[in-house]
């Protein structure tokens, strides 16, 4: 039998868009292949839909000093809410906020470190 996939640009652009309901995993690529890196850096985006954004970090390993994982929810011009984590944690909970965007952005260099982010 024959599995084909097919990937473009355009698949991606439909992944980052966020609509009400929508509900996701990001993860360190490291995890799906070992030698990927374990960065990441994802914005969604709805400039002209403002919605509630709910997300979790289901996981995240850090191993560095200079390591951390920051999710950030907003809206143009006004002060974004931030989380921010340098440090192991798992499942500290739900966060909720409201904006046009939510941008998740792992800046990891150990092999050993990852995360995953539940929206």
């Amino acid at each position: 039998f024959l599995i084909r996939i097919d990937a473009d640009k355009d698949a991606e652009t439909n992944w980052l868009k966020p609509f009400s309901g929508r509900k996701g995993v990001i993860f360190s690529p490291s995890l799906w292949s070992v030698e990927s890196s374990p960065a990441f850096d994802y914005k969604l985006e709805s400039p002209d839909n403002p919605m509630t954004f709910n997300f979790n970090l289901q996981s995240v390993i850090i191993t560095q000093p200079n390591e951390q994982i920051k999710v950030q929810i907003g809206s143009p011009g006004a002060n974004p809410f931030n989380t921010v984590f340098n440090k192991t944690v798992s499942n500290p909970g739900v966060r909720v906020a409201n904006g046009t965007f939510m941008e998740a952005t792992f800046n990891a260099t150990s092999s050993q470190s990852s995360a995953i982010v539940i929206f």
